[in-house]
């Protein structure tokens, strides 16, 4: 199996899996290799560990229940495979900075989505340049509130909609009019 499929479907299956009690051999049997190389494929590739991928996932997980249910806190960390309320408490207060009880009441959390595998080679070129002087801009700034599950698909739906209604004039490279 390829390095990026393998490692997608590793991503995959963790995903399916992140209420059970999975290891780093659970997964590799997955995609048909031995635990120790897909461990550090897994690592190389994105830069974490799996079971620090697992766990990030989790957490981030568990503080969106505390947030959108009204489930006991230790009956979430049970459901995340977490075995006892302190070693809950202490994760998750590492990754978040705060509290189970105190995200439940509102305080912000850590974003931790699920990886998305894309490789891109560019360059190579030399690249020809020049400086012009352009007409001079006003930056201004938009602002919208976004669901922590949602929003890694939701900004750029909102950034293309943005750029189609103010931004036609600069991408056509036209002056703006004065306003």
């Amino acid at each position: 199996m390829e390095w990026l499929t393998c490692i997608r479907t590793a991503i995959d299956y963790m995903e399916k899996h992140l209420e059970e009690n999975i290891s780093a051999q659970n997964v590799a049997k997955q995609v048909y290799m031995s635990s120790f190389f897909l461990q550090k494929g897994f690592s190389l590739m994105t830069g974490y560990g799996l079971s620090e991928y697992i766990r990030n996932r989790r957490l981030y997980k568990t503080a969106i229940d505390l947030q959108k249910t009204e489930d006991k806190i230790i009956d979430i960390a049970f459901r995340y495979c977490y075995e006892t309320p302190e070693t809950f408490t202490k994760a998750f207060a590492r990754f978040h900075g705060a509290s189970p009880s105190q995200v439940r009441n509102g305080a912000s959390i850590k974003t931790f989505f699920p990886l998305n595998i894309k490789i891109s080679i560019q360059g190579g070129n030399h690249m020809d340049y020049r400086i012009e002087t352009r007409f001079p801009l006003k930056v201004i700034g938009f602002q919208e509130t976004f669901d922590n599950e949602t929003a890694y698909t939701e900004i750029p739906k909102f950034w293309n909609k943005i750029c189609e209604k103010y931004a036609k004039n600069v991408y056509a490279e036209n002056t703006p009019a004065k306003v």
